[in-house]
This record gives structure tokens, sequence and C-alpha cells, in this order.
């Protein structure tokens, strides 16, 4: 599972290295980069969740630096310096949640989540929830429904849905070749 500022920045949440990030700034003791992140939800079982921040903080406004947050602890930051020729130094102006699998092309793609398509909602596909944009005076604002667009690359193999003030389930079971 993928959130992504940019097309140029990824943060991989079962393994929180930042992608497309080579100047990432570990600060974090206690959650080393590659570690697998707990708690594991259960299908059809407990449900767990996991509180994930990628954002400017209101003292790196100016600074611009992007922090990785989890469970309320500073992970580490991408340094602005990454970020000057992409204009994302003092902030973007588009966020998207979702997942993402890869595999090499002659193979065939993962699951995502459960692998169950997000039609079985709650307890069956994996799910985000409590998405809060935080604007540039440091201010959560839980996005608007018109502003959101589901998009899936390539639906047969995985879905997405919005389900406005609830959960945002998403996945499937993969098995797509590349081309």
């Amino acid at each position: 599972m993928d959130m992504v500022v940019d097309p140029n920045m990824q943060m991989d949440i079962k393994r929180p290295a930042l992608r497309r990030c080579p100047g990432f700034v570990q600060v974090s003791k206690r959650i080393p980069l590659g570690v697998l992140l707990q708690p594991i939800s259960v299908y059809n079982g407990i449900q767990k969740e996991m509180d994930l921040s990628l954002h400017q903080r209101e003292q790196d406004l100016a600074t611009g630096n992007w922090w990785f947050v989890f469970g309320g602890e500073n992970v580490g930051y991408c340094p602005n310096s990454l970020f000057i020729g992409s204009g994302l130094a003092k902030g973007a102006h588009l966020a998207s949640w979702g997942g993402q699998v890869y595999s090499p092309l002659a193979e065939q793609s993962p699951l995502m989540g459960s692998g169950h398509f997000p039609k079985e909602v709650f307890g069956k596909a994996a799910f985000i929830n409590g998405i809060n944009i935080i604007d540039g005076s440091g201010e959560a604002l839980i996005p608007q429904i018109y502003t959101i667009k589901t998009q899936q690359s390539s639906p047969n193999c995985y879905k997405a849905k919005y389900v406005h003030d609830d959960e945002d389930p998403y996945g499937g079971p993969g098995g797509c070749t590349g081309k």
C-alpha cells in the first residue's frame, strides 16, 4: 500500500523505505527502515490500524522537509533539497493513497491486501481510513467526496472503492502479467 504525495516520492508501508528519496534521514532508533510494521489484520477476523503520516510539520514549513511519522513517532524525513526541482519544497497540491504491487513483466502480479476485491469490505479487503490532508497552516482537513477519484491501473486484478467518512477498501487477487 502506498500513499503518494507526488509520483516522484512514494512511501512503502510494509517496508517504510521512502523510494526515490535517496537522501532520507533516519531519526528513529526504534523503527528502522525495512522493518515490517505491526500490527497486521487477520482476514475475516480482528482488524488492526496503523497511524501513518507523510507531511511537512509546521516547524518545517520554512525548511521544506517532508516527514514520515508512524504511530506518532518521527521515523525520518526527506530533506527539501530533493524537492526543489519538483516544486514540493513548499508543499504539494495533490495527495493520493492506496495500494501498489510489483512483479517482473513476465511473472504474474501478487495479491494486494488480503487478495480480495473491495466489494467484500471491512474484515476481508485491505482498507485505509481516517484520511486527513494537512494544509499549509498545519490544519488537518478531511478530503471532500467531490475531490476524490478512484483509479485502477489493472481492474481485472485490483480494485479500489471510496466510502466517505468510513473506510476506503482496496485490493485484489493479482495474477496480471506485463505486456
